[in-house]
């Protein structure tokens, strides 16, 4: 019997829009933004802008990887999607990422909320029948 292995076919990232520098947040907590970025190596982060949510994010990283590995949205077997964002728990946001690729359903869809999620789909650890997933971390 061959053996089963798993690997990474294409990346892709996306950040939200908003760019917050450490200036913003000093205000907020009574700290100089120097302060912030001595303990946190942090000058500025991004945050979802009025209207922008997680799975608009989400899908964009998964476009562009998708696209980098040469797949399709109807390609992939699986969706990991390692968080469950404030904003909405349920439809979880990797239902919202297959709406937004138009992709075929149902999919299996999974939300571990943590990078352990990484290693699920691996036939390595179990049997698996999935042969194209996208994992968004």
């Amino acid at each position: 019997m061959k053996p089963h292995s798993a690997g990474i076919a294409g990346v892709g990232h996306a950040l939200p829009q908003r760019v917050v520098d450490n200036f913003a947040i000093a205000e907020k907590i009574g700290r100089t933004p120097e302060w912030i970025e001595r303990r946190t190596g942090i000058r500025t982060r991004h945050w979802l802008a009025e209207g922008e949510c997680l799975a608009d994010i989400c899908a964009k990283a998964a476009r562009r990887a998708l696209q980098d590995a040469s797949l399709a949205a109807g390609d992939v077997d699986l969706i990991l999607l390692a968080t469950v964002p404030a904003e909405q728990s349920f439809p979880s946001v990797a239902c919202r990422v297959q709406e937004h690729w138009g992709a075929r359903g149902p999919l299996p869809l999974i939300c571990p909320r943590r990078v352990p999620g990484l290693s699920l789909p691996c036939p390595r650890r179990r049997p698996s029948s999935f042969l194209e997933s996208i994992e968004i971390f």
